[in-house]
């Protein structure tokens, strides 16, 4: 099916599936881990292929052997670990600490490569690190997330990714259409559609999607929805109410998951290309679903580590 032929509602129509199997999937990770450690592991060697493609047609080349490598150690480091860890407080830093150790690992097989292969270049060295850090590095960030907090800091994630996007869209569409087109652009060189006033709904969207959000799963007052996890059990709230943590957690989240967004507008921009892929008709590739939400994660997963 060309690009031309997908209209609006099939877009919407496709994103609403994916969606539902995200959600249908987080239920069966809350009856193993597993399943989501199986998926990102997947998504995330898929998106460094995505990646190593669009960085080629700016003469870049991904040295294979330290990425090969990097991505099975992570996989493997994290099956032993989460199967002798499970459930120990200690296991989300330990995958933290490892993951980084085997990025060193890799970084210095990448040198040992460009050094004995003359025709490799340095440009090559740094586009492998690169690819290394980013998409799979910030994916890998969703392993420590889901071994502290399940699939209620995963579908909290991508809740304040989505909803920032959602939004964001909405209110600068809005906007604009009040404004008759003289909306402030956010940074037009970058992506010249987005606009000010839709960065702010972005934030204020995903800031209310997150108060629902603590309604359905951590309100004592209210409806139920159990995850496994509540906020209290993965950062210290202090003995009151979760739902600032909550907040603020959507705050930075959404203002970091737009970044996120812009810095893949910014990599296309720059390789001439419109989507790193096609594997998702209306959506691009994998890199253009989660462009955002890897950097959701990544500050997400920041902010449990640290409190």
């Amino acid at each position: 099916m060309s690009e031309k032929k997908i209209g609006t509602p099939f877009k919407i129509g496709i994103g609403v599936v994916l969606a539902a199997l995200a959600v249908f999937l987080i239920w069966l990770n809350t009856y193993s881990l597993f399943v989501y450690d199986a998926l990102i592991f997947a998504v995330a060697a898929a998106a460094v292929f995505e990646m190593a493609k669009a960085l080629k047609l700016l003469g870049y080349s991904v040295i294979k052997f330290p990425v090969a490598v990097l991505v099975s150690a992570v996989f493997f480091s994290t099956l032993f670990i989460a199967v002798f860890l499970e459930g120990n407080p200690i296991l989300p830093i330990l995958l933290s600490a490892v993951f980084f150790l085997e990025l060193l690992v890799s970084f210095a097989l990448g040198g040992m490569v460009y050094v004995v292969k003359p025709e490799i270049t340095f440009k090559d060295f740094l586009a492998t690190v690169f690819a290394l850090v980013y998409p799979f590095f910030f994916l890998c960030a969703g392993l420590v997330l889901n071994h502290t907090g399940g699939g209620f800091l995963l579908l909290l994630t991508m809740i304040i990714a989505l909803g920032t996007d959602a939004f964001a869209y909405f209110s600068g569409a809005i906007g604009n259409k009040i404004a008759k087109g003289s909306l402030k652009k956010l940074i037009p060189a970058v992506s010249p559609k987005k606009t000010v006033v839709g960065s702010v709904g972005g934030v204020a969207g995903g800031m209310v999607l997150t108060a629902v959000y603590f309604l359905l799963v951590d309100f004592s007052g209210g409806p139920k929805i159990d995850l496994g996890y509540t906020m209290s059990d993965v950062i210290d709230t202090g003995g009151g109410s979760p739902l600032l943590a909550y907040l603020l957690i959507a705050f930075f989240g959404s203002i970091v998951s737009q970044f996120g967004d812009l810095f893949a507008s910014r990599i296309k921009r720059e390789c001439g290309i419109k989507d790193f892929g096609k594997l998702i008709p209306g959506h691009g590739g994998i890199i253009d679903r989660i462009d955002a939400t890897m950097f959701a994660i990544a500050a997400v997963s920041l902010i449990t580590l640290i409190f």
